[in-house]
């Protein structure tokens, strides 16, 4: 082998070797790109967490849904920098909590997603299941082979558990905002349901229970995509428990709205 060949050679293995140094250390492609900048990150257990980079070129999992429809709705303002929605190049994970469903609940709830990712073209991943209980004590990030954005984990309680539910309160959803991994703009991440046992529809076999269970489950996980309540009761995002049981011309223009954030940029 010549000199000069030999040095390349060399060279090559030395760049590989160190590149899956950095690799085990954290580091990715992304961060060289902000090289000098730090990535953001979490305190989850006492451990500072890498907030996950992006990779590759972002692109819309599915496209921007369209609506003609006029009503009333309104996105949370529960970020620090105003309204923030779901990315919608990464898809959305979720499970259901088994720790008392009701028999028949995890079909609403499949229902519900389908519905809620339809109308928002954001799109949902799943449906896993645990036995955890739910509760809103989650972190945004788990280690699965790797850190990765946790699951919407949608699940059931009783007013004796959860404060919560305090009241004539049926259901408490919400997502968790952080940011993205460099900067300071912020994405909902994640997300959490929380059902009062006690008031979900007991009949499921019944078609008017069914349709009252799917209309709650909707209306929470219209909170984790971003949406907050009106004052207009033909909307299902009306605070208290109405009639109503399928979206409304102002939900499907906010749920529209909902699902056209901005994809992270690497």
């Amino acid at each position: 082998m010549k000199a000069a060949a030999r040095l390349a050679l060399i060279a090559v293995v030395t760049v590989g070797l160190g590149a899956a140094a950095l690799y085990a250390m954290g580091v990715r492609l992304a961060d060289l790109s902000h090289w000098g900048q730090d990535r953001n990150a979490l305190v989850i257990d006492g451990e500072v967490v890498r907030i996950p980079s992006v990779t590759g070129q972002p692109r819309r999992l599915a496209p921007v849904v369209i609506v003609a429809t006029t009503g009333e709705w309104k996105l949370s303002n529960i970020a620090a920098g105003g309204t923030v929605l779901h990315d919608p190049c990464i898809p959305i994970r979720w499970t259901v909590s088994t720790d008392r469903m009701p028999p028949g609940a995890d079909g609403v709830v499949s229902q519900a997603v389908a519905e809620v990712a339809a109308r928002t073209g954001l799109v949902w991943e799943g449906a896993d299941y645990s036995s955890a209980p739910v509760t809103f004590d989650r972190e945004p990030l788990v280690d699965e082979a790797g850190w990765r954005w946790a699951p919407v984990m949608i699940g059931w309680s009783t007013q004796a558990e959860s404060a919560d539910l305090a009241g004539s309160t049926s259901g408490v959803g919400g997502p968790i905002v952080t940011r993205g991994a460099y900067g300071t703009d912020e994405y909902l991440r994640s997300g959490t349901i929380v059902l009062d046992l006690e008031e979900f529809p007991a009949d499921l076999g019944n078609a008017a229970d069914w349709a009252r269970a799917k209309a709650l489950v909707m209306h929470e996980l219209g909170h984790v995509v971003g949406l907050d309540h009106v004052s207009d009761s033909r909307e299902l995002m009306f605070p208290e428990v109405t009639s109503t049981v399928e979206w409304g011309p102002g939900d499907l223009a906010g749920l529209a709205a909902a699902g056209a954030g901005r994809c992270e940029q690497p």
